[in-house]
């Protein structure tokens, strides 16, 4: 099964990215929007596990104190598109600088990961930083918070907005304010004809108590 930790939308998020649709246009040939229920902000993606690796990683989401600290907060700041070279792939609303809350529960999750996989005898759960509860130890790559508001069909498709048309949300986007994440997910991913659908399988509440199902 294919598996990724993922932060759930709020109200407030949705909204925003409605209006962002509704200032862009609907009618983009090519650019296939997210549905509401999909926005996500993904915090580690795990890729195909199989079950031992699935409850490594339930174990990993129940290890983590997620009662005290800074809350996770994303600042909507610009859209864009990934990859930045070559044909895009998916067009995403991004943040200039993540949030120290933000920055902890991925440090904290990736952590809980490694040592999960290790104990388990499995390879890296997260391979993009496998020795995250090492210290000193550093992800392969920076960790880049997004939105992933729309996906590009097609492999040689070009970007769907000029730099006007993107600067057009600059106003709506100064003015929103950080959104806020009050549950972590473990979710399995499936491609449909329709789309990917995500289906929950573990959820802990930021600032409240374990649920699982």
């Amino acid at each position: 099964m294919r598996l990724f930790f993922g932060l759930p939308l709020s109200r407030e998020g949705k909204e925003l990215v409605l209006s962002l649709r509704n200032r862009l246009g609907d009618g983009t040939d090519g650019l296939e929007w997210s549905p509401a229920e999909n926005l996500h902000l993904t915090l580690s993606f795990l890729g195909e596990v199989g079950e031992e690796g699935l409850s490594a990683s339930r174990r990993a989401l129940d290890a983590l104190e997620l009662e005290d600290g800074p809350q996770p907060l994303f600042q909507p700041s610009r859209l864009g598109f990934f990859p930045d070279r070559g044909p895009p792939r998916v067009f995403v609303l991004l943040e200039n600088s993540p949030s120290l809350g933000l920055l902890a529960l991925h440090h904290g999750l990736c952590g809980a990961l490694a040592r999960e996989s290790r104990a388990a005898g499995l390879p890296p759960l997260d391979s993009e930083w496998p020795e995250a509860d090492r210290e000193g130890s550093r992800p392969r790559r920076p960790f880049t918070p997004h939105l992933t508001l729309a996906r590009l069909r097609g492999r040689s498709r070009p970007r769907p907005f000029d730099a006007e048309t993107l600067a057009s949300t600059d106003g709506l986007l100064s003015g929103a304010p950080p959104l806020p994440f009050d549950r972590l997910i473990l979710f399995e991913s499936r491609t449909l004809r329709r789309g990917p659908v995500y289906t929950p399988l573990a959820e802990r509440r930021i600032g409240g108590k374990a649920a699982g199902h």
